[in-house]
């Protein structure tokens, strides 16, 4: 992660599609499985472990916490519980360069930054910023992490291995099998994202052929208890999304791959949907009139929303060269239910929760009323939204996070747009946004400060 780089999210056009729903012919590979019983591999990752500071208290899971960067299965951004209404600060520490979220579970937070050329993971206590204990880990790819089920799960970021450590104390539990030896053709192997589900853990990941030439997707499914193998497959399309999970299922925007470029010789991309048990197809449809631009996917309420460009609009001789972007709606079997044309938005956040859909661009919010599509309000802002807000149970958190400026958390009335509170963080850039843990509110600032606010 560089000092200075932002992350912007951002919609590109690749090109025009038409026509309607056909269903297309995967070029997926079978996924292959391994049962149950086989043990899970025993590569070891190197690890250092410090002593604990003090005793810490038993493990108990809360509902109201944090264990995943885009906080629900359904990628919605949403967290369902309560956030501070004045906000004051309980405590902080310093800290380096933050490489993921803070997560937050069990009474513990825990941050990984990295230490000029180590990469770290420590442990706090959430109630008093106590450090309980670090370890030092390989390289990972320490910007997806997952708290789940008493377990930290990482990819090692040089090789493609799963880690899962044990949130307690630290431990290497285990490690899984080299995604390479699963490819022995492929040069390389990236993580792109991972997810989690009923106690299993997706990976997506980009393979390389040689060091410049990439293309495809492998998406792994591993066992959260154990790190064995359940599925695999690759698939010269291109997954570039992170999956929005319903009904025991993993949804994503698709690229198609060059054997099925449309007509006019632009990308074709579909809405596909993977059963998370075992690796196969349960939808898997072309929409050419619309461009995803591998947007992602929130699944809420057994429908899936998505941003799209369509080119709409007549141009010279009447051929269709507008390019138009809109907020979608669509059923789980990829019939589009409603659409929501967007007016002067470059690049866009998209986050649901409470019967709201939020859509954030540059400097600008919009909220829809989930069930009408009715537009409820917009508001302009005077800083771009680099970070992607969050919807919690009673507001909606931005983040002022521009270089140079005073990094600023900000919350607003979701009903109305209307400012609550704001704080102001020392630091040089807002780490991945901020997590949440009960009535607390934890935000990490790059060579400044890991606060927690309630």
């Amino acid at each position: 992660m560089s000092l200075l780089c932002v992350l912007l999210v951002a919609v590109s056009c690749a090109g025009c599609m038409s026509g309607g729903d056909d269903d297309i012919n995967t070029t997926t590979a079978a996924p292959s499985t391994a049962p149950d019983t086989t043990a899970a591999p025993t590569t070891v990752a190197p690890t250092t472990s410090a002593p604990s500071v003090t005793s810490a208290p038993p493990m108990v899971h809360s509902e109201c916490s944090t264990g995943y960067i885009n906080f629900d299965e359904g990628n919605g951004r949403y967290y369902p519980c309560d956030s501070p209404d004045d906000p004051e600060e309980v405590w902080s520490t310093d800290i380096l360069m933050t490489e993921g979220p803070v997560l937050v579970d069990y009474d513990r937070a825990y941050l990984f930054q990295s230490n000029y050329g180590t990469y770290e993971i420590k442990c706090y206590d959430v109630n008093t910023g106590e450090e309980y204990w670090y370890i030092e880990t390989p390289f990972m790819s320490l910007e997806d992490v997952l708290l789940k089920d008493g377990n930290l799960y990482m990819f090692q970021f040089d090789q493609p291995i799963l880690h899962c450590y044990d949130a307690e104390d630290g431990s290497l539990l285990w490690s899984s099998l080299n995604v390479l030896d699963l490819y022995p053709e492929k040069y390389d192997i990236d993580l792109i994202n991972m997810s989690y589900s009923n106690g299993k853990i997706l990976a997506l990941m980009l393979p390389y052929d040689d060091i410049t030439d990439w293309g495809g997707s492998i998406l792994c499914c591993f066992n959260g208890t154990n790190g064995q193998l359940i599925w695999d497959f690759f698939t010269e399309d291109d997954f570039r999304t992170y999956p929005a999970i319903g009904n025991g299922n993993a949804y994503y925007t698709v690229a198609l791959n060059d054997a099925r470029y449309d007509a006019s010789g632009n990308y074709a991309e579909a809405l596909v949907g993977i059963d998370i048990d075992n690796g196969d197809y349960v939808l898997n449809t072309i929409k050419q009139e619309y461009e995803y631009n591998q947007s992602d996917l929130i699944f809420s309420g057994g429908r899936l929303y998505t941003l799209v460009t369509r080119m709409d609009e007549a141009g010279h001789d009447g051929v269709p060269s507008v390019f138009n972007k809109y907020v979608m709606c669509f059923s789980t079997s990829g019939n589009q239910l409603w659409e929501e044309k967007l007016d002067g938005m470059t690049w866009y956040n998209l986050l649901l929760g409470n019967d709201k859909l939020f859509i954030s661009s540059g400097s600008q919010i919009i909220c829809y009323d989930v069930s009408t599509h009715e537009d409820l309000w917009k508001l302009s802002i005077e800083h771009n939204l680099y970070n992607a807000p969050i919807i919690t149970n009673d507001k909606l958190i931005l983040f002022r996070s521009d270089i140079g400026a005073t990094q600023q958390v900000i919350a607003l009335d979701p009903e109305n747009g209307s400012e609550l509170w704001s704080l102001d963080l020392e630091g040089l850039q807002i780490s991945d946004s901020a997590t949440f843990y009960e009535n607390m509110m934890l935000v990490a600032t790059n060579m400044g400060y890991l606060y927690c606010f309630a």
